[in-house]
Formats: C-alpha cells, structure tokens, sequence
C-alpha cells in the first residue's frame, strides 16, 4: 500500500507533486494532467482505506464484517473504492493461466436483480455469460469464476440505486449480496447515500455485519484548509496560488464548493485550466468570483 504521507514534490515547483510537476513542460500535457482524477488522500478517506486493507487480509475463519460508506452525491465516496481497485490491481497468476483479481469493484445497476448482479460481475472478469442460464446455475457460474480468479473482496459502487426498485427487487439484491459473501467467505465493502441504511435495516442479521463510515459535508476549519492545499498540489500552475492559507480564498472555495470534495475538486480543475489556457500564473479570488459557477446549493433551489 502507498503512502499518502511522503508526497514527492517537484524540484522546480515545490508548490506541485512531482508528477504533476513534470507537465509544466507543455500546455497541451497540463492541460491533460487536469483532465484527469488524481487521489488527494484526507484523514477520514485514509481511515477508510486502512479498514479496507485489514478486511482485505482478514483471516478466511472469521465471520466477515462488511463495510458501508455513507455520505451525499459527490463527497468522496466512490473514489475512496476506486482508489482501493487501483492499489490491488489484477494480478498474472504465478501458479497458472489466468489472473488473480483480490478486489472485484462493480457498480450497482438501477432497479437491479439477482440476474443483473451476476451479468454486471462477469462482464467485469470479462467472462463470457449465456443469457439463457439464470439462477441457482448462474450463481454457480459466478461463485466458480471468481473462486478461479481469487477475489478476496467485493465492492458495491452506487447501492443506493437499490431505492429505485421494488421491495421485491431490493429483497433479491440483498439476497444476492448475503449469498456472494457466505459463498466466498469474503467481505464487501459497498459505498451508498444515507437513504439506502433502511433498507439494510430490514434484515437485522444482514444490518449487524456492516461498519458504518460516514463523510460529512466538509466543516469549515483546518482540515479543509489542508484539503484544498493538498488540491493545489494538483494544478499545474508556475506560481503557488496559497490556496489554503489565504483564509479569503478558503472561505470562498468553502461555500462555492458547498462543503463537498467532488464539487470543489471540479470547481479547481475549471478554474485552473481557465488560468492555463489564459497564461495566468496562480488562481486569484477574482478568478474564482468570475467563473460561471453555480453551488449545489444554488442549483437545488432552481
């Protein structure tokens, strides 16, 4: 597991991670570099992380404690599980054909079934799945590949799109989920908004084996200020814009990115690559006032 803890930075540009550093060289490569998600580690998403890795390495004898991540639509939560599948890649098979997958990540379907669960698991192994086999053959199907394939943990992204379907629905998606984890004696680690809990709550043996770990709308104090320094590691920019120890700029970014890490990582990635298509050195508060920016707050009061 890497550690968040020794950021490398740029000889030239101790303001920016080495490799973002490293794009300064063109504006065509750091405008590339902000096209892309970078992971920009925080207290609570390290925590998260550890837990992840003891379930991971848990001992196979033991009942597995599954894993909940609760919070509101872009605050972190599906790229807490991404961040993990990238730090346990699939991996060749040294003892035969194959690969060896130890962290399978799907996304829950909209108003899913047992059928949908499984099709969504083998297009991830890319496995090749007949739609004329369904039930107790299907469920074979999947437990044997990913035995093959030596998952040692499965994430759930976006359960809460179990709310769209029918009690019928909901109870069959549970159903599968039990079924997978008892199978394999493996945990699962799902990330979901609040609403979902109550559906969990119905079955309460099912209820009591998930850790709840909730993210907050972000506070504003000092963690956020380190928040949003640790962002400006991630723009490529010639001079340090002091982002986070300018408190004008903290409490700006604070209430235009409504306190939520999704909305403030894509209110930083517009803005500086404004400043990088405009030949602007550092991001300004007039620069953020003037970009054409609607907070969450103003857009569910539309």
């Amino acid at each position: 597991m890497k550690d968040d803890k020794k950021i490398q930075t740029h000889p030239d540009f101790p303001h920016l991670t080495k490799e973002c550093g490293d794009t300064m060289t063109s504006k065509a490569r750091r405008l590339e570099y902000l096209d892309k998600e970078h992971w920009v580690p925080y207290p609570q998403a390290r925590k998260i992380l550890r837990r992840m890795e003891r379930m991971l390495k848990g001992n196979e004898k033991r009942r597995k404690k599954h894993l909940l991540i609760e919070t509101e639509s872009n605050n972190g939560k599906s790229f807490i599980l991404e961040e993990f599948e990238l730090r346990h890649p699939p991996q060749d098979n040294p003892l035969g054909e194959g690969i060896i997958v130890p962290f399978l990540l799907i996304e829950m379907p909209p108003r899913a079934n047992d059928l949908m669960i499984y099709n969504e698991i083998l297009k991830k192994l890319r496995a090749s799945h007949k739609g004329k086999i369904q039930g107790q053959e299907k469920h074979l199907q999947v437990i044997h590949l990913m035995e093959q394939v030596g998952v040692k943990m499965l994430g759930f992204d976006e359960l809460g799109n179990v709310s769209q379907g029918s009690e019928l629905q909901r109870k069959s998606v549970f159903n599968t989920l039990k079924y997978i984890g008892n199978s394999l004696k493996i945990p699962i680690a799902a990330a979901a908004v609040p609403t979902v809990e109550k559906y969990v709550q119905v079955d309460e043996q099912w209820d009591n084996r998930f850790h709840r770990e909730v993210l907050p709308r972000w506070t504003l104090n000092q963690d956020f200020a380190d928040l949003v320094a640790s962002f400006e590691q991630h723009l490529p920019l010639p001079a340090a814009s002091e982002l986070g120890t300018t408190p004008d700029l903290v409490l700006t970014l604070f209430h235009m990115s409504g306190a939520l890490i999704g909305e403030l990582a894509t209110l930083l990635s517009e803005v500086a690559e404004f400043a990088v298509e405009n030949g602007h050195e550092r991001i300004t508060k007039k620069m953020l006032e003037n970009h054409e920016w609607r907070s969450p707050t103003h857009r569910r009061d539309k």
